[in-house]
């Protein structure tokens, strides 16, 4: 039943006006004045206010004016009742927010049609906002459990499954948790479209729910990260063939845009003994030991064990000790030479940081650079790097040794600086270095993100007089025809190419092809891991241009690689 209230200072009116109200099932309610209206209204709520615009000390429009003024009742359909005439009242109540005039005299049948008209019409209005919240607080629901890309549903609902697990199962029942790392799945994502990423992502959630033989069980914990609970798994062994099968899966190539592309992936895995363990408690070992297979290398798995929490929080420790290192002077750079091919002279290096420590002693990069990447340290230590290789530059010159151009390895958290090249020639500048004794070393799989931007940094790098080359090639997903959209000066070889072109012939004919092509497009090539005569032999019969590995030198310390730029020799 709708509620009416009417104001009106005439009792004789407000009582017809109620009585005709009534008669068609509307609960009435009465006011005769305007202080009295305002109270009732805030009190009573009325679905449609029915008002006389003059009354003694507060009239309508007062009335009106201060019940659009308060929240609680700015919203009430409002009709004057009034025997003024003249376009100016109606204009003036109508700018105060009236929704309709009935002029006085009002017969029955006018009445009850202004109020059904306005009551409908505000019933329509407060459903389609209804109807709009209503759909805000599912898309917000939607949004809030299930990854907008893939569909899959988020942690927070992997949470309550595990939480529900614990609830509806006795004390002794076993869970287990699988974590699902895809490497160096964001260059993939970086290369295909949105469609293709879906089609993949599809198909390895398949491929893993197929060996685990449930469906719809997998959940989006990332971008690249999927969990995979399990119900009493009654034995180590059981998962540990689990996890084997779904790593086989995932390497299986998977066809997008006439091209296989092959994926892997590191596993991380929970046992819960019994239902008591806590859901946070249980993804959060999960990633600890996914953690840990990540340093392992990819196609790994790990399960939790106390000693990789422990790990974990000497990481932390790592880290905290990592945002001293530069003011403490920790930091050192070893060189690696680069050796001409053809006279097996030195015309180069690589300048690789090392990191020591009084606590922990000699740190590899592969331990705190991936730190230094993820905390944005790799900034301030990459400029001390590059600082660093000028004023050693320089040293060799007042020493009188010819110094060889020294190569170093950008990361992209570096080459993404608006003001990276800025930077490098601020350097050059201020230590008064030649641009052409400076290399910049990129990975394949930085080109592959920004790849416009990157592209105009490069140009102005090498217009300045700087080689640029492109690192660890073969081991990411692009192609030496793609690379081609970048401009460079060198290609580096990865060393897992090199390992075995002197017993293998498919890796001899992938290396030697690698070369060919290069050439034929007036790259120079370098090839890394170089350890013994026979690659040595093959890589010159194939003309490679430079060679760096063991075979030559070890990365060592400056004092040691001054030593071999002055006799040019490698008698070690």
């Amino acid at each position: 039943m709708n509620k009416i209230l009417v104001i009106d200072n005439e009792f004789e009116i407000v009582e017809m006006i109620s009585d005709i109200l009534s008669i068609h099932d509307y609960e009435v309610k009465t006011a005769l004045d305007g202080k009295d209206a305002i109270k009732s209204a805030i009190q009573f709520h009325p679905d449609l206010i029915l008002c006389d615009i003059s009354m003694p000390e507060t009239n309508g429009y007062a009335v009106l004016k201060a019940l659009r003024n308060d929240k609680r009742t700015h919203a009430i359909p409002f009709i004057f009742l009034t025997a003024l005439g003249g376009m100016h009242n109606l204009r003036k109540g109508m700018r105060l927010g009236a929704d309709d005039y009935l002029a006085k005299p009002v017969s029955a049948e006018e009445l009850i049609a202004a109020v059904r008209t306005r009551l409908e019409k505000h019933h329509q209005i407060t459903n389609h906002y209804k109807n709009e919240i209503e759909q805000t607080k599912y898309d917000l629901e939607i949004s809030r459990n299930y990854d907008e890309t893939t569909g899959l549903p988020k942690r927070i609902v992997l949470e309550r499954k595990l939480k529900q697990h614990a609830t509806n199962t006795t004390p002794s029942s076993t869970l287990a948790l699988l974590i699902i790392k895809f490497n160096r799945f964001k260059n993939i994502t970086d290369i295909f479209g949105k469609n293709d990423y879906l089609r993949l992502i599809h198909e390895l959630v398949e491929r893993i729910e197929n060996e685990t033989s449930i469906e719809k069980n997998t959940y989006s914990i990332s971008d690249d990260e999927f969990g995979i609970p399990l119900n009493n798994i009654s034995t180590r062994k059981s998962l540990t063939q689990l996890a084997k099968k779904i790593l086989s899966a995932i390497r299986i190539p998977v066809a997008l845009e006439n091209r296989e592309l092959n994926c892997n992936a590191s596993i991380g895995l929970s046992v819960s003994p019994n239902s008591s363990i806590k859901p946070e408690k249980l993804i959060s070992n999960a990633e600890i030991a996914l953690n840990a297979a990540l340093e392992d290398g990819f196609n790994t798995f790990k399960f939790y064990e106390e000693k990789l929490k422990k790990h974990a929080i000497d990481q932390i420790n790592l880290e905290s000790a990592l945002h001293k290192a530069l003011e403490r002077d920790e930091f050192t750079l070893y060189y690696q030479p680069k050796i001409n091919t053809s006279n097996q002279n030195i015309i180069g290096s690589e300048a690789l940081i090392r990191w020591e420590n009084p606590n922990y002693g000699l740190i590899s990069p592969t331990q705190f650079i991936p730190i230094a990447e993820e905390n944005g340290l790799i900034i301030p230590i990459g400029e001390w790097v590059l600082e660093s290789i000028c004023n050693q530059l320089n040293d060799w010159k007042r020493a009188g040794i010819d110094p060889a151009p020294v190569a170093i390895n950008i990361s992209a958290r570096q080459l993404e600086q608006k003001k990276f090249v800025d930077s490098i020639s601020s350097i050059l500048e201020k230590t008064k270095v030649e641009n052409e004794l400076l290399e910049i070393e990129l990975t394949e799989s930085i080109l592959i993100k920004n790849s416009q931007k990157i592209s105009k940094k490069l140009v102005k790098l090498r217009k300045s007089g700087m080689k640029v080359a492109i690192d660890d090639f073969g081991t990411g997903y692009s192609s030496l025809a793609y690379l081609t959209n970048f401009p460079f000066d060198k290609l580096k070889i990865d060393q897992s190419f090199i390992r075995d072109i002197a017993t293998d012939k498919a890796a001899a004919s992938l290396a030697t092809s690698i070369i060919s092509m290069a050439h034929r497009l007036g790259v120079r090539v370098i090839a890394e891991g170089v350890e013994t005569e026979d690659q040595i032999k093959l890589l010159k019969d194939h003309k490679c241009d430079e060679m760096q590995g063991y075979y030559f030198s070890k990365p060592v310390p400056v004092d040691r690689f001054t030593d071999l730029l002055k006799n040019n020799s490698l008698s070690l």
